[in-house]
């Protein structure tokens, strides 16, 4: 690819990708109560996240699933201490790979 086909892709993914976040705002503006059913598909979508991302923890091996567990308790003190979203996933993911990398 060229230099200018490749900022044309870029240009296109960027777009796509903002597009997708932008229309959620325009659909459901943040002054109007959500509908119920979409509340529930984003409870829904966070319990899909948990499982997903613990679904490959080995329990009968070595550490036997201690960075998952440690990490999914210090992202809930984090949420429940904090209420910000962006904050208990970067602290969670940060207490995990400190875990996997220091000392496990």
């Amino acid at each position: 690819m060229t230099s200018w086909e490749i900022a044309i892709t870029l240009a296109i993914i960027v777009g796509a990708t903002f597009l997708t976040r932008i229309i959620s705002f325009l659909i459901f503006p943040p002054h109007k109560p959500l509908p119920p059913f979409i509340a529930f598909l984003g409870k829904a979508m966070m319990g899909l996240l948990v499982v997903l991302a613990l679904k490959d923890t080995n329990l009968m091996a070595y550490p036997y699933g201690l960075p998952e567990i440690i990490a999914s308790i210090g992202t809930i003190v984090i949420h429940l201490l904090w209420r910000k979203l962006i904050l208990s996933v970067v602290g969670g993911t940060a207490i995990y790979m400190a875990l996997v990398q220091l000392v496990f």
